[in-house]
């Protein structure tokens, strides 16, 4: 045999399964398809697997498969994916520094992108400093004229604001629709990415609204988000988080001004917001803004609409999740939603409904004692202790047979 042309033959199937594999994953974050998502992660997979162990090829899947677990994790809500992206990523980082320094801007975006996340779910400072750092040092090292350049800077608007609720200061806000406000005026006026650039707009403005209480600031988030909508094509994946976040805004200014109408306009797009929105967690968080502004104004068909849209969503976050942990993290999400339903069931009456509702939380942890061996007990074979999953399976057969 030629072992010239082996390795011809072996790298340009690696080449066609990682085109199949971009391609999969391209069209899921336009369209948000799981099944193409999965279809990257089984070639992510596949690519890792067969590739020389230290070569550029595998740094390239290494990024590849790291991005794949985060659109996962972000599908899905399972927290055990976006750890394991964010550890691939910080490899990712460390090689590109010496190997292929033209990769590292990207690869500290993409790990700073995943560490910001992680904070607004665990809470770990070190996570949010480490995001903000890896933003900081990939916008230093992108140019001005480089196509990467508003993303990188984008994002590290994104971990700015996440850091605010901690300073309570306005000063890493005011950096942020600083970076929006310069991305929007360098970036063509035909470019698709503007609506994306529009909802961050949106988002710091409604920051800056949440610290000082300025009207000015709250219309303008209103209207960088609507704007962002009107850019955004209606299959987009990101467009029931923008839903979401108009909503809010509109509540926020019925509270101020008080016009019917401005509600009206929040609930309309809090419910497209959970009816289109295919990851859970943001489907959990909407329905929980949307039930808490109803309990407020008594409006209990709504909270118990609300409602059944998060009890949903937490059931399937809570499912997917391997590690406890993880599991109590969305249990504290969603902490209240049952009774919440059921209180407003009752105000309407239906006690029966009310009472089920009621049971729908405690099921669920009981549902987490129940499956223990889901992750513990498969871990035991992975490990090679079959016989003690086996064991404990025989000797908890004859405990329920003596019951």
């Amino acid at each position: 045999p030629n072992p010239q042309a082996y390795r011809r033959s072996i790298g340009k199937r690696l080449d066609d399964l990682y085109e199949k594999a971009v391609a999969a994953l391209g069209r899921h974050d336009s369209l948000g398809k799981v099944s193409d998502l999965e279809k990257g992660l089984r070639l992510g997979q596949d690519l890792l697997r067969d590739v020389l162990p230290g070569s550029s090829d595998e740094l390239a899947y290494l990024n590849l498969y790291a991005g794949a677990l985060n659109a996962r994790y972000e599908q899905l809500g399972d927290l055990s994916d976006l750890t394991g992206a964010i550890n691939i990523m910080r490899k990712v980082a460390k090689r590109t520094e010496f190997e292929a320094p033209e990769w590292r801007p990207d690869s500290l975006n993409n790990l700073g992108i995943a560490l910001t996340e992680r904070w607004t779910r665990a809470l770990n400072e070190a996570d949010l400093e480490e995001g903000i750092a890896s933003h900081e040092a990939a916008v230093g090292a992108t140019s001005f004229d480089s196509a990467d350049w508003a993303s990188h800077v984008s994002n590290l608007g994104v971990a700015l604001r996440a850091r605010s609720p901690l300073t309570r200061s306005a000063e890493d806000v005011d950096r942020a629709i600083g970076l929006y406000e310069e991305i929007l005026a360098r970036i063509p006026s035909g470019s698709l990415d503007r609506a994306d650039y529009f909802a961050n707009l949106g988002s710091a403005l409604f920051d800056r609204h949440s610290i000082n209480a300025s009207r000015d600031d709250l219309t303008r988030a209103i209207s960088a988000y609507q704007t962002a909508l009107e850019l955004m094509p209606h299959e987009w994946r990101h467009r029931p988080g923008v839903q979401m976040a108009l909503a809010n805004a509109m509540a926020r200014l019925h509270d101020r001004d008080g016009d019917a109408v401005d509600l009206d306009a929040a609930i309309s797009a809090w419910r497209e917001s959970c009816s289109e929105g295919r990851a859970s967690s943001q489907v959990l968080q909407t329905a929980m803004n949307w039930s808490d502004a109803m309990v407020k104004r008594g409006d209990w068909a709504s909270v118990v609409e609300a409602s059944d849209f998060g009890l949903a969503a937490a059931d399937r976050l809570f499912r997917v999740q391997l590690l406890r942990e993880h599991k109590a993290l969305w249990l504290e999400e969603a902490n209240g939603l049952s009774a919440r339903a059921a209180y407003a069931l009752a105000k309407l009456g239906q006690l029966e409904r009310a009472a089920v509702t009621l049971e729908r939380g405690r099921a669920v942890l009981l549902s987490e004692a129940l499956e223990r061996d889901h992750a513990d007990f498969e871990g035991l074979t992975a490990l090679g202790h079959s016989h003690l999953r086996e064991r404990y399976r025989s000797e908890e057969h004859t405990s329920e047979l003596q019951s």
